[in-house]
């Protein structure tokens, strides 16, 4: 039972390390994309 809880928070932890990756990756191609516009100007 113990090991189980081990390894759901184990997961839950990468989850979350992921969606702030995946965040953090979406913010970066957006500003990307608007310095991309700026230059074109």
């Amino acid at each position: 039972m113990e090991e189980k809880d081990k390894k759901e928070m184990a997961r839950e932890e990468e989850k979350k390390e992921k969606d702030v990756f995946s965040r953090l990756f979406i913010i970066a191609l957006q500003s990307e994309i608007k310095y991309k516009a700026l230059w074109q100007k």
